[in-house]
């Protein structure tokens, strides 16, 4: 069994069909980045907080990790860090 993120508008991924994503956002996205994630490398983590990003998202991993991005110098973002989603 692989090792999977979601992306989705509420912190917890099992809470996800209370905030739902528009089915024309996804459809938009899918168009422009086909790939799927399945035991991400860690490219494949910052490529999927981008898509996140652009749907105003969170990127949660399947134990209720959360990925964010941090803020670097000059206003540049580092790599997503994964955080404890606290309850």
């Amino acid at each position: 069994m692989g090792y999977e993120l979601h992306i989705c508008k509420s912190r917890n991924w099992l809470d996800a069909e209370n905030q739902p994503i528009a089915k024309e956002d996804v459809a938009k996205l899918i168009e422009s980045h086909p790939d799927s994630i399945k035991s991400p490398t860690p490219d494949q983590v910052i490529y999927a907080s981008g898509i996140a990003k652009e749907l105003n998202a969170f990127l949660v991993g399947d134990d209720q990790e959360l990925y964010v991005f941090t803020k670097k110098y000059f206003g540049l973002f580092g790599p997503p860090v994964m955080k404890t989603v606290a309850e």
